[in-house]
């Protein structure tokens, strides 16, 4: 079988070769082979965005001219993995973290921020947003980020534009919107996503209906 479905390699194959441009890249068990394939693929992803950021002057997602500054700003969008590593590309729903770095120019009471997931089209796929609790988190100053934890990252295999906003809740501050600051590659993983977006939900037991006399 030749194929570029991983998910059909995993379930269906015992062994795998790994073709690059016709040349015979690595063999070996099926799982294996894939393993070595998605590494391979995030190691490249990664140097390609680091060559990108070097080419635009600096870490991607920095502020660029013409950008209205704001007493709270998104400076940069990372993406951890389980192992807490910075990954640019990431298997389908596996751990993943959000990590939104931020700036204050003044110090900031009631934080708000907040991202979604675009795909190449354009299309809005998903979302999520973090609140600052004053009484956790106290007063940010300065530079420091804040994390959003995804358990199962529930988005299907493709490459999604990350855009990121902040902004001071308890004032009239005027929201910091970073459009596609970051892009996520997420990879084929085991078990194949049927749609764009997992629900996450799950079957209860069956329980038949209760005849009335």
């Amino acid at each position: 079988m030749v194929t570029h479905g991983l998910d059909l390699v995993r379930s269906m194959c015992d062994r795998a070769a790994w073709l690059d441009h016709g040349q015979l890249v690595t063999e070996g068990r099926a799982a294996g082979v894939v393993d070595a394939y998605l590494a391979s693929v995030n190691e490249a992803e990664s140097r390609r965005f680091d060559e990108e950021a070097g080419d635009a002057g600096g870490t991607s997602g920095v502020a660029g001219p013409g950008r209205r500054r704001r007493s709270l700003t998104v400076t940069a969008v990372e993406f951890l993995n389980e192992a807490g590593h910075t990954v640019h590309a990431t298997p389908a729903r596996s751990p993943l973290t959000v990590r939104l770095r931020y700036h204050c120019d003044a110090p900031v009471t009631n934080a708000h921020f907040s991202f979604h997931l675009d795909d190449e089209r354009g299309n809005r796929v998903a979302g999520g947003s973090v609140d600052a609790d004053p009484r956790t988190t106290g007063t940010l100053t300065g530079s420091g980020a804040v994390d959003y934890h995804l358990v199962s990252l529930p988005v299907a295999p493709g490459t999604y534009h990350v855009s990121a906003q902040a902004h001071d809740a308890s004032g009239g501050d005027h929201p910091d919107t970073n459009q596609e600051i970051a892009t996520l590659v997420v990879q084929p993983s085991g078990t194949p996503i049927d749609g764009v977006v997992d629900l996450g939900g799950t079957w209860g037991p069956p329980h038949p209906d209760t005849p009335h006399g």
